[in-house]
């Protein structure tokens, strides 16, 4: 797709919206390489606000980002089957939970950006709020069904 859109603006990182985003973590999920649980992360959230706001501006202005936030514990999780066959495991990533706030701010970002100002493809669905495979898939079929009718 081509064209001029209006550039982005910059992203606002607030403490509030930081413990918000805290206070919403699931304490059943697993820690990343830093050992911070979920569970600690969210009991803590009115503390740890404000500091992991502090940090977030800084690796949003430099650009850079906290060294552990760049790794990863990787683990092997049962997809379906045997136990015993390497075949019937998925590897899956555990990354810092404070880098997975980061994240969820710029993507929302980018993603309102996009969305006020129709810059994905309208028929893009993976991905997108309120718009899923399912109902893409559900589009397609509508879209096929007519076309043979007529």
């Amino acid at each position: 797709m081509t064209g001029n859109f209006e550039t982005a603006t910059d992203i606002n990182i607030t403490e509030n919206g930081i413990k918000k985003l805290l206070l919403s973590l699931n304490p059943h999920k697993a820690a990343g390489p830093d050992d911070l649980t979920p569970r600690v992360l969210k009991e803590m959230a009115l503390y740890i606000a404000p500091v992991l706001t502090m940090i977030c501006k800084r690796s949003y202005e430099t650009g850079i980002i906290p060294s552990i936030w760049k790794t990863a514990n990787v683990c092997l999780v049962l997809k379906k089957y045997k136990k015993i066959e390497a075949i019937n495991y998925r590897p899956v990533s555990l990354t810092c939970i404070c880098c997975k706030i980061m994240e969820h701010i710029v993507t929302s970002h980018i993603m309102n950006h996009a969305d006020k100002h129709n810059i994905l493809y309208k028929m893009q669905h993976g991905f997108r709020m309120k718009l899923s495979c399912d109902i893409q898939l559900v589009e397609f079929i509508d879209d096929v069904t007519r076309n043979f009718d007529s």
